[in-house]
Formats: C-alpha cells, sequence, structure tokens
C-alpha cells in the first residue's frame, strides 16, 4: 500500500480500505478479502510462491451493490432462500412462484442491476491507482473471492468467475464488473441456498494478481478425492493456462503420488489435444495441443510440486485443493488454494496409524445412521463397558461415530498374534470381502505385530467375565442342544415381557424406558441368547477339522442350511410360499409380471 500522499485518501480501518496489497492481507480478514484473498494471503506471508497483487475489498462492492438498488432485493433473495426478511422485500416478489423459481429470477435482477451500475469515481481511481502499482497495463488474473467460500465447510469452486490474462485498467474495471455480477448467477445462489448461507450476508472481493504465462499448469489434491486417501498426492496437468483442466476442455495428464516420499504410484497421460494460451492484447484463446504422447511434468517437477502441495497442507492444517501454474522460467507459482470439503471425515485426531471397521456396513446398513441411533449404540457401548476398562474382551475395543457411520477400532487385533489368527476368520464369517483389506494391513509395517505383551492383571481378567460366565453355558448347549435352544427361547419371552411399557406414559418416561432398557436389560439378555449360536460355532469349527479335505467348498453351508432353526432357511421357504400362493392367483401373477415394482 502507498503512503497517505499517493493514495486518493489516507488508508483507513482494514474494513474501510478499498484496495489492500495481498502481502497485508491475514486471516482474521475474511470479511474484508474474501475466502480466496485470505488464503493467498495466508500462503504469501509464510513464504510460499504466489504471485504478486492485490485486493478490492467488500467495502468497493458493498458501495456500487447500495449504489444498484440491491438492498431490497438482497433481502428478497432471503425471503426466498427461506431466511427472515423485512415484509416489504417479501411482498415485492412476484406471483406464487417456488423458492428456487424466485431466486434465480432474482439473481438474474442482481446482476443486471450490478452490471449497469455505475462505479463510484473515487473506487475507479483507487482501483487504477492500484493497478498501475504492479506496471503499465501488465497482464492480470482477475478472480472473484466471495466471503462465504474456499472454506472448511463448503469450498463454492468454480462458483465465482475468474478473468486470465486481463491488460490496461479499463479491461480490469470490466473484469471487475463481471467478478461482481457473478456473485449472482443462478448457480451460486442455488449452491449459497443449499448450503444454509444467508444471501444477504455474502459480500464479493476481487484479487488482481500478476499474470504467470504458464507453459503447463493444472490443480493438485493433496488426498485422493476419489478413495479419500489422506496419504496421496494427486497431480493434473497440462500445457498452457490452468482454464484448459479446470474448465474441463482438455484431458489432462494425471498422477497420483505419495504424499510422504514423493514417489509417483500411478501415472496416465491424457490427450492433450487442446491448450489455452494468452491472447495478443488481453483474453484467452485456445489452441492445438502437442498431442505428443509426452508427460507435462518431469519427475522433478512433480517432485516439488508434491512438497508444495504438503506445505499448504500444514500451513492450513487440512487436505487443499490447489491451482498452480509454471512459468517459461521454470519457477513454479501456487494461484490459489481451497480446503477439499469432499472427503470423508476422519476419527479425531491420533498420533498412531490405525485401522477402523465399519460396523453398520458389516450389517448391510449403507446409509447413515440416525443421531438417536448412535446414541443407543454409545448407551450400550456404555452399558457393557466395565468402569476403567475394555468391553469385557482380552483386547479393548474402541467404538466410535464417524460420518453418521459406527465404526469398530481393530488396530489392536493387528498388532496382536493372537488377533490375526482369529479376526480373519471371523470376518470370513461375516464379511468375506474384508479379508483381503484385513491381510493387506497385516502386511503394512505400520500394523506390525506388538511382541512381549504383559500378563493380563488382575483387574484385567475381571472385565472378561462376561466371557467367563459363558463357558459353562455354552459347554451345555455343545451337548444338550434342545435344552439350551429352550432355554434361550425362554429368556426371549421374558425380554419381550420387559419391553413392556405401562401406558399412559409420557415422552420423557419413553425415553427413560429406552434407556434403562439399552443399559440394563439388552446385555445381560444377551449372555443368556448366547450359548446356543456360540456351541453352532464351535460345531462347525469341529466338523471342519474332522472333514479336512472330504468337505468341498460350500458342502458344509448346504447341509447346515438343512438342519432345523435355521432362520435364513425359513425365510427362505417363507418366501418360496408366497411366490407359489401369488403363481395360484392370475390377477396377482399378472401384477407381479407387468406391475411397478415400486407399488
Amino acid at each position: 500500500m502507498g503512503t497517505a500522499r499517493d493514495s486518493v485518501r489516507p488508508p483507513g480501518p482494514a474494513a474501510d480500505r478499498l484496495t489492500v496489497p495481498l502481502a497485508e492481507i491475514g486471516a482474521g480478514m475474511l470479511r474484508e478479502a474474501g475466502g480466496k484473498a485470505v488464503n493467498l494471503g495466508v500462503m504469501l506471508a509464510s513464504g510460499l510462491p504466489v504471485p504478486d497483487g492485490f485486493c478490492l475489498t467488500t467495502a468497493a462492492y458493498r458501495q456500487v451493490a447500495a449504489g444498484a438498488g440491491l438492498e431490497w432485493l438482497l433481502a428478497a433473495a432471503g425471503s426466498a432462500a427461506g431466511e427472515t426478511v423485512r415484509p416489504r422485500a417479501a411482498a415485492e416478489i412476484d406471483g406464487e412462484q417456488t423458492s428456487d423459481t424466485r431466486l434465480a429470477k432474482l439473481a438474474r435482477q442482481a446482476r443486471s442491476q450490478l452490471t449497469a451500475a455505475p462505479v463510484p469515481e473515487h473506487i475507479e481511481r483507487e482501483l487504477r491507482r492500484a493497478y498501475a502499482g504492479l506496471g503499465a497495463d501488465v497482464p492480470v488474473a482477475v478472480r472473484s473471492s466471495a466471503t462465504a467460500e474456499d472454506l472448511p465447510e463448503a469450498s463454492f469452486a468454480g462458483q465465482q468467475d475468474t478473468f486470465l490474462n486481463v491488460v490496461g485498467a479499463e479491461a480490469l474495471l470490466e473484469a471487475v464488473r463481471k467478478c461482481w455480477a457473478s456473485l449472482w448467477t443462478e448457480r451460486a445462489v442455488a449452491y449459497r441456498s443449499a448450503n444454509g448461507i444467508g444471501q444477504q450476508k455474502v459480500r464479493l472481493a476481487v484479487v488482481i494478481q500478476r499474470m504467470v504465462d504458464a507453459t503447463v499448469s493444472g490443480v493438485m489434491f493433496t488426498a485422493n478425492p476419489l478413495t479419500g486417501t489422506r496419504g496421496q498426492t494427486v497431480i493434473d496437468a497440462s500445457p498452457g493456462l490452468g482454464e484448459a483442466t479446470v474448465s474441463g476442455a482438455v484431458n489432462p495428464d494425471h498422477f497420483v503420488l505419495d504424499s510422504a516420499t514423493g514417489e509417483v504410484l500411478e501415472r496416465t497421460l491424457g490427450d492433450k489435444q487442446v491448450q489455452v494460451r494468452p491472447a495478443s492484447g488481453g483474453g484467452t484463446e485456445r489452441l492445438a495441443g502437442p498431442g505428443d504422447g509426452e508427460p507435462s511434468l518431469t519427475h522433478q517437477q512433480l517432485h516439488a510440486l508434491a512438497g508444495l502441495g504438503r506445505e499448504a497442507q500444514e500451513l492450513f492444517g487440512e487436505p487443499q485443493d490447489l491451482e498452480w501454474a509454471i512459468g517459461p522460467d521454470g519457477v513454479t507459482w501456487l494461484v490459489q488454494s481451497r480446503p477439499i470439503t469432499t472427503l470423508y471425515p476422519r476419527p479425531e485426531a491420533d498420533e498412531s496409524t490405525r485401522a477402523y471397521l465399519c460396523a453398520s456396513l458389516l450389517q448391510g446398513l449403507t446409509r447413515p445412521l440416525t443421531p438417536m441411533g448412535l446414541s443407543a449404540f454409545e448407551a450400550l457401548a456404555a452399558a457393557y463397558k466395565p468402569a476403567g476398562g475394555g468391553y469385557g474382551a482380552p483386547v479393548p475395543f474402541r467404538y466410535l461415530s464417524v460420518g453418521l457411520r459406527l465404526f469398530v477400532d481393530v488396530t489392536p487385533l493387528l498388532r496382536s498374534a493372537g488377533g490375526r489368527r482369529i479376526l480373519p476368520r471371523l470376518m470370513k464369517l461375516a464379511d468375506d470381502r474384508s479379508v483381503g483389506v484385513l491381510k493387506h494391513l497385516m502386511a503394512d509395517p505400520r500394523f506390525s505385530v506388538i511382541k512381549g505383551r504383559r500378563v493380563r492383571s488382575p483387574a484385567q481378567l475381571r472385565r472378561s467375565m462376561p466371557q467367563l460366565v459363558l463357558l459353562p453355558s455354552m459347554l451345555h448347549a455343545l451337548f444338550r442342544p434342545t435344552a439350551a435352544l429352550q432355554r434361550a427361547r425362554r429368556a426371549e419371552r421374558e425380554f419381550d415381557r420387559k419391553l413392556q411399557l405401562p401406558e399412559p406414559a409420557t415422552a420423557v418416561q419413553r425415553l427413560d424406558f429406552v434407556e434403562q432398557m439399552l443399559t440394563q436389560e439388552v446385555t445381560d439378555n444377551l449372555l443368556k441368547l448366547l450359548p446356543p449360536p456360540a456351541a453352532g460355532y464351535l460345531w462347525l469349527g469341529l466338523a471342519r477339522w474332522l472333514l479336512g479335505p472330504l468337505a468341498q467348498p460350500g458342502e458344509l453351508q448346504a447341509v447346515l442350511r438343512g438342519l432345523p432353526h435355521n432362520v435364513t432357511t425359513e425365510m427362505d421357504l417363507k418366501l418360496w410360499d408366497t411366490a407359489a400362493a401369488i403363481g395360484r392367483d392370475p390377477a396377482a401373477a399378472q401384477a407381479v409380471r407387468t406391475g411397478d415394482p415400486q407399488e
């Protein structure tokens, strides 16, 4: 920023300044500079290679928007999006249109009024002065920077406009106008509405940076956005300006690297039939690409980019989506950085590497659990977990919810010799597809076996008492299965009786009753029901051992399906009875053959 004599007016508080150099923008200036400018300023201050430039702050936008008469329009947009606004604004919305239709109409009005509104003279002078400070008619990139953009919870990637190779003050002024108007594209308005961000609160700053005449450019993700793998860096690259890659105009080269070592794990070369280059006098043009089958980046450039990505991720404390460009002199520049908001959430930070098994998916539940469902599981886990110990198991399990799904920490099992023997066998019965993943983890040195485990203390043995209590019942069920089954069914009927809540009951009483059942009754009843199936698994293992190679794969399961009390077989037989009944009824059979499956 120049001295007071150089400025049109003396610089005041950040909120009142019209232009601010990128080097002076800090993390606390979101309201004045918007998310994109703040991230660029933070990177520049940390020493990362960011092109020099300045920011036209939201103060300029506010003044232009007020002159364009957007006050009532902003309030009306808030009304259409379900926000609380003044009655006058809501009354000025035409007709009984849907909220989406009204938002689209108001967005068009806002764009039109902003584009036609005159820019106050003092704003234009300040913009020209700051631009001249970069050099005489220097080519610049003009980027929108909204106050609700590039945030950890919503990236708004591509929602507002960017203009490359803008040359001259007049062209810059026009590009700024278009950036302001892009805050009100139908796409941007709908995105804000979907993310619960108030239409009345959002403002737009504009970043003006020296243009990088890139020989090659592209995007970089410091975590794999397709697989969610945090330890991988993904780089897409193509010759020319990054617009070709970002807009999808070109099939770029695609690289996946190990973030820690820089090793290239995957390399897929694109056709690179198109490249975007700066046009003479300003703007861009599309030209034929090299299409030579050669990679756009050398191994050294890939390694350097991955290093910059690591620095940016460490700086912001989370995986980043970056745009980069390499100039004719070989210097690499970072021109944009935003959080990756589409990665699956992780458990709370842990110093060690851990493996989690999705217990929800193990039960065939692909959708998220409800908050009440998660609360029920937490109550169950707390009831089964004695004070100060694990869950009654030799290796304490840790349950947690991530992304509204239930996970169990299997790291202790993977890192013990006994667990490695037991876990794949159990998972072969529960979910055979998981066995290959578990064996892959066992080969990972980060999950190597921890040797020399201490002998379990008396306290640890006490925590295993639920399993020890089961032992006599399991032995009884092995040799007297009918009596064990009858005892389990009596326990089931007794539990059903306890589940009856005397009426009338209030909502509070119902919740208290559910909590009591989960924390006091379910575990005890489960221990009564477990002996017959536990004995069945023991007999199954014994049968497999005795038969050895005599039983071909699948034969033992086929025999088991014919035994009495097999729930799956009973369900299949009932389904067969239903199908047979439908087949005997011509009208029902016709409806099944030709009707809508949803009906």
